[in-house]
């Protein structure tokens, strides 16, 4: 597995982590990202959504490395690893601080008593990887804006993050890392992503996207669910079919399985994406909003999670 696909790109050019954090109250995205634009300009960028506001930094490119071989970014003085976090950015509006430990224990099955040092110094991997691309064959179509992976559908979360002196602790946390790599976000899609502890231990990815192919467009879908150790996907490449689709949720169905997802409230926040590879466009993210999810097999509820710190957007390209 390649990590980073960048190193060779001359022009029209992205790749972004999208490193999402959460307790019970609060929910931290952390989104570092490298970016070439059509005149071959490089440059990197750093941003931060919480439920309170988003907030962007821009980076020169000889502060941004990242390896081919592993999970491993380095913007500025932060670093991003399999292992955790390490944040450390200081700007004239934002201050960011802290470090977050990553583990594949799950937090409900931990003692309260546990401590840091047991799971950092474990050489067992944190994250929980999907069995296959989450783009299926569609990784291999030369001519998508922008490609999709899911680095880990779960994992552990401990530490601390201060946010302009806003003390944030992940005693038992949950993440979820994804990333995306290509020219230009979908002039409109839908994407949605929840971690939950309760009825079980799971975490769900879906996303809705118009495509380009040949001379018109599709829409597609792709959805990945872990639920009680278990792995279910949904995609178009695998015969999903969308029954519904709004700004309002939607439905997948496939064979025996059906998604469906509704939100309730948003509260987003406004975010920079790319458009040739340059951040100029802007769009709307509810990193934590409330939103509903059932998913059934052979029309038996499987489970119904109604959370809180769901991410969610809805973009629709606009002129």
């Amino acid at each position: 597995m390649k990590y980073f696909y960048g190193d060779n790109k001359k022009t029209s050019y992205f790749e972004g982590w999208y490193i999402k954090q959460q307790n019970e109250e609060e929910t931290i995205a952390i989104i570092p990202s490298f970016h070439i634009d059509e005149y071959g300009a490089k440059s990197a960028n750093l941003q931060i959504i919480t439920k309170e506001g988003a907030y962007s930094c821009t980076f020169s490119s000889s502060d941004f490395y990242a390896s081919k071989r592993r999970f491993f970014v380095k913007l500025g003085k932060s670093i991003f690893t399999e292992s955790g976090v390490r944040i450390n950015l200081h700007t004239e509006n934002l201050t960011v601080t802290g470090r977050l430990f990553f583990t594949k224990k799950i937090p409900s099955k931990m003692k309260p008593d546990i401590v840091l040092g047991d799971f950092v110094s474990s050489s067992e991997p944190a994250f929980h990887p999907l069995r296959y691309s989450i783009m299926g064959y569609y990784d291999y179509v030369p001519f998508l804006p922008c490609k999709h992976e899911v680095v880990s559908m779960l994992h552990g979360v401990y530490g601390t993050i201060v946010i302009n002196g806003k003390r944030i602790d992940f005693r038992d946390g949950l993440g979820y890392i994804e990333k995306d790599r290509g020219h230009s976000f979908p002039t409109s899609y839908l994407w949605t992503q929840c971690s939950f502890k309760k009825p079980s231990i799971g975490s769900i990815m879906a996303s809705v996207a118009e495509l380009p192919f040949l001379s018109t467009t599709f829409v597609g879908c792709i959805c990945a669910i872990w639920y009680q150790g278990k792995e279910y996907r949904l995609a178009t490449y695998l015969g999903g079919k969308l029954v519904s689709y709004s700004k309002k949720g939607f439905s997948i169905l496939q064979g025996k399985y059906l998604l469906e997802v509704s939100v309730i409230k948003q509260e987003p926040h406004s975010l920079k994406a790319p458009v040739r590879g340059a951040m100029r466009r802007r769009i709307k993210e509810s990193v934590a909003c409330k939103v509903r999810y059932r998913f059934y097999e052979d029309e038996k509820l499987l489970f119904e999670v109604v959370s809180k710190q769901a991410g969610y957007e809805h973009v629709i390209m606009e002129g």
